[in-house]
């Protein structure tokens, strides 16, 4: 598993838990905080997905060349 690929799949397990959080977090003082961080999490999620097709269609070598 690439680089992009692990990251991708742990970004998206942080977006499982921050949502998680706010649905079940009693203090509704952090509920801001909670939102901030997973719109900047759901934003890098997305394009590490994009990243991580893009690379899928090229040379592992390639790839790894490029970056």
């Amino acid at each position: 598993m690439n680089t992009v690929t692990t990251l991708h799949s742990r970004a998206h397990n942080a977006i499982e838990t921050l949502q998680n959080a706010f649905q079940t977090c009693p203090h509704r003082q952090t509920d801001g905080l909670i939102l901030s961080a997973l719109v900047a999490l759901r934003q890098m999620h997305d394009e590490l997905k994009s990243l991580d097709s893009t690379a899928s269609d090229n040379d592992p070598e390639d790839y790894c060349c490029g970056v």
